[in-house]
């Protein structure tokens, strides 16, 4: 897999959210918002990874219309991008896929509250992948509570996994959620694009 900078990441990321914040009107629900943000996401990890002709890459996520209409497809996480090889038996000659590797392992959590950060979190400390990436939402509208809440859970993360001995790239990255905060009933329809761009936080967990 091709080095990744938390530049590429910035850039795949907001990729995603921009394109989720711009089509927010035709989405009323802050839930549903959050999940067409998932699946452009996976589609732009889906592109990168692409790039490098590994054999039968796909990915496996619960992909969202633009309408907010959901189909199936999610598997063991928010986004799996995952290559594929032929599994097959003598029995009739039956021959299908299987997951062969797991090449990027995605979650994410708009949510701040702890327990449902742990609960998503966890699940990458126990999925083997060649490259990590946890979301995680932001609704702290004040600057310094911001800044705050972000130092306190980059810090948890980092020693989670330092705990689990994650050596392969491992990132975090904090974006505004779609969802109510204080007097806002949707901090997407709240502030301007470039304002909430500024929220943004891409954190190197491997490297710590």
């Amino acid at each position: 897999m091709k080095d990744i900078t938390p530049d590429i990441i910035f850039s795949l990321v907001y990729e995603a959210f921009e394109s989720a914040w711009n089509n927010r009107a035709n989405i009323s629900s802050n839930a549903k918002r959050s999940s067409y943000f998932v699946s452009e996401l996976s589609g732009a990890f889906y592109s990168l990874t692409k790039q490098e002709a590994l054999q039968g890459v796909t990915e496996l996520v619960q992909k969202t219309e633009s309408s907010g209409k959901k189909a199936s497809g999610e598997w063991l996480l928010d986004i799996a991008i995952v290559s594929k090889v032929v599994a097959s038996t003598g029995y009739k000659n039956r021959s299908t896929q299987i997951v062969d590797k797991i090449i990027w392992a995605i979650e994410s959590e708009f949510s701040t509250n702890l327990g449902e950060f742990c609960k998503d979190f966890s699940k990458l400390l126990h999925i083997k992948s060649k490259a990590y990436l946890y979301v995680a939402g932001l609704n702290q509208t004040q600057i310094k509570s911001r800044e705050d809440y972000i130092e306190a859970q980059t810090q948890l993360a980092i020693e989670l996994v330092k705990q689990h001995q994650i050596t392969e790239p491992f990132y975090m990255v904090f974006v505004p959620t779609p969802g109510q905060s204080g007097q806002y009933a949707s901090l997407w329809d709240s502030f301007e694009l470039d304002q909430l761009k500024s929220w943004f936080r891409v954190v190197d967990l491997s490297s710590k």
